[in-house]
């Protein structure tokens, strides 16, 4: 899936310019983002180079138990085994016992405190930041900052 935003980043700058950022998220990605990832965290409605400084993780899985293939929301401390979606694992059902089941879909709702290139501190959810990597900005160096006027 794609998500397109455009937006202009004020963050510590005293200059605006016209920035589109895309978030591309893939299933390759973590369940979860972990201290010291860089990302682009939304700073008043733009997104801005941050690095995460601290996370409270909170993962939830909708899974679908076998035999019964009842489904539950599960919290990623009560599954045994690799959080991707489409992995079978063993989870805790509602009775408290771990049993098979096959995840489904997970959710990050974590919270992150990130810290932005000047020192300002932001605690965020999950969809209010993007991975930083080659192809999250491959449309914006099309047209790089340099490339706007400053006045």
């Amino acid at each position: 899936m794609l998500k397109r935003f455009t937006a202009v980043c004020v963050h510590n700058v005293r200059f605006s310019a016209h920035v589109v950022v895309l978030c591309k998220v893939s299933r390759a990605e973590p369940p979860y983002l972990t201290v010291g990832t860089d990302v682009s965290a939304k700073y008043r409605g733009a997104f801005c180079e941050a690095k995460i400084k601290t996370a409270k993780r909170l993962v939830k899985a909708k899974v679908t138990f076998k035999p019964s293939s009842s489904t539950a929301v599960v919290h990623d401390e009560h599954i045994r085994g690799l959080l991707k979606v489409g992995a079978v694992v063993e989870a805790r059902n509602q009775d408290g016992i771990y049993q098979e089941a096959t995840i489904n879909k997970l959710t990050d709702a974590s919270l992150y405190t990130v810290v932005f290139d000047d020192g300002d501190e932001k605690t965020l959810r999950r969809s209010s930041l993007c991975l930083k990597g080659a192809r999250h900005f491959a449309e914006s160096e099309a047209s790089p900052l340099s490339d706007f006027s400053l006045v």
